[in-house]
């Protein structure tokens, strides 16, 4: 392991998952999700960001994408419907919200 990669080692274990809100989770390694992941995962993101002030599926696409490190491609992943897996999934967390309220 050279410098470079002992420096973000050491990042991983101080940054807080994007995903779960722990620090040193190993999803919120230096090699992101690339892929959307499943509804379950994009539940606190999505809390998160209704707590920051979004008020709908479409205000939370973009902040997702970022804090997920989703490549632009798996953003436009489509379903059968025509929809993208990406708008699907957060809407489905939060379904499950509102479900769990």
């Amino acid at each position: 392991m050279d410098g470079q990669e002992a420096g973000i080692a050491v990042s991983i274990y101080q940054r807080e998952c994007a995903l779960c809100g722990r620090a040193g989770c190993l999803r919120s390694s230096k090699e992101k999700l690339r892929v959307v992941p499943d509804f379950q995962p994009l539940v606190r993101p999505v809390l998160q960001l209704f707590s920051e002030g979004k008020t709908s599926i479409k205000e939370c696409i973009e902040p997702l994408k970022e804090r997920l490190s989703i490549s632009k491609e798996n953003a436009q992943e489509a379903l059968q419907s025509g929809q993208t897996v990406l708008y699907d999934r957060p809407h489905w967390a939060r379904t499950y919200l509102v479900f769990a309220a």
